[in-house]
């Protein structure tokens, strides 16, 4: 309910942020609060409102030659096309992504989160795992936490894709710990998720 409630909040300052940069004519400001806006709407489970939202950015984007924001784009499209089970249109994107010639190393790292959440729902365990531990170790290079904590998030999915009890529950908690001591509840909550996959699964055998 606490993550719910964070994620009410934050739907309701990007829509005040996403009026006023209209107004402003702010198109970049415009279309990096409507990125968010979609990101949210995925975590919501709002597939069709995240894709729409990716869509459009993507082509504005390229319209104007906004290299790195359309980057942003064709990940958050990946990461909701791959929760909605197409894979093969999920690849493309994570393709056209990666062609894209952008110089932030944030945006890198998140293709890269996100093309290892791909493999994973591949099938692709061990490619997978080295993309994503390659991710994490970049992350923490860069200090970038938001990206360190995606990355983990995104592991401990591998370990859990062919048999729950394959997961750590010590790595599962101190995910849990470290994001909620730096307030990233929505990543503690996935990890809690995990975590109740992995115990039920054990209690099943």
């Amino acid at each position: 309910m606490f993550a719910e409630d964070k994620l009410t909040a934050a739907e309701g300052n990007y829509r005040e942020a996403l009026e006023m940069s209209t107004q402003l004519a702010a198109k970049d400001i415009v279309s990096g609060v409507q990125l968010s806006m979609g990101a949210l709407a995925l975590e919501r489970g709002d597939l069709t409102n995240a894709e729409t939202t990716a869509r459009q950015v993507a082509r504005e984007a390229h319209a104007a030659g906004n290299v790195d924001r359309e980057v942003s784009a064709h990940n958050l499209l990946a990461r909701t096309l791959t929760v909605k089970g197409d894979l093969d249109a999920a690849a493309a994107e994570v393709k056209a992504a990666a062609q894209l010639p952008t110089k932030d190393e944030t945006s890198k790292l998140t293709w890269s989160v996100t093309a290892g959440e791909l493999l994973t729902r591949q099938g692709k365990k061990n490619e997978a795992n080295r993309v994503l531990t390659d991710a994490l170790t970049q992350a923490r290079k860069m200090g970038y936490v938001p990206g360190e904590f995606q990355a983990r998030l995104a592991l401990l999915g591998v370990e859990t894709a062919s048999d729950g009890r394959a997961a750590r529950l010590r790595d599962i908690r101190g995910l849990m710990q470290d994001a909620t001591k730096l307030s990233f509840h929505l990543i503690a909550r996935k990890a809690e998720e995990i975590e109740r996959r992995v115990l039920a699964a054990s209690a099943a055998h």
